[in-house]
């Protein structure tokens, strides 16, 4: 999924055109649940037999991994810019995906691909921080719950044209 999302970087950088991606922000489906919801946000009852309904221990570590990984909060940048950390996505958030169920995963992988090596400044740690005109991404929007069963995220980035003028 890393190499497609690098097919994929490839042809958008080839194309003239104006490109919107959007990937699945679905995380864990393995929270805990209550049964005082309403049934759309309960699980497919054949999920009883999978995990409990007090949820499993890998659906909080993996989605804080891909929170982290998304937003940069981890990362060994000075705090201004950051690259995807495919050690988060892979090595941390991946040993928990097989039992946190997340049907967003393979997205985040596509992305990883996408993004590879690119700097992104976060300005939702501090929107007042002066666009760093190296950065090639900027992320301007971050929310992340998980309302019933399963953890829903979304960030927007957006593409700086801001460039230096020698």
């Amino acid at each position: 999924m890393v190499e497609l999302g690098r097919v994929i970087r490839l042809w958008c950088e080839s194309s003239s055109h104006r490109i919107v991606l959007i990937i699945s922000g679905d995380q864990s489906h393995t929270h805990p649940w209550s049964s005082q919801l309403s049934t759309a946000y309960q699980p497919h009852p054949s999920c009883f037999t999978i995990f409990p309904q007090s949820g499993t221990e890998h659906s909080k570590p993996f989605d804080h991994a891909i929170n982290d990984w998304i937003t940069g909060k981890r990362s060994n940048s000075n705090g201004k810019l950051f690259c995807l950390d495919p050690k988060l996505l892979i090595d941390e958030a991946g040993k928990h995906e097989e039992i946190a169920f997340s049907c967003g995963y393979t997205g985040s992988l596509t992305m990883q691909g996408i993004m590879e090596n690119e700097s992104i400044q976060n300005l939702i740690m501090d929107p007042s921080d002066p666009i760093i005109s190296s950065a090639n991404w900027l992320l301007t929007d971050f929310m992340y719950c998980h309302p019933s069963y399963y953890g829903m995220m979304a960030a927007l980035y957006v593409k700086n044209q801001i460039t230096d003028v020698v």
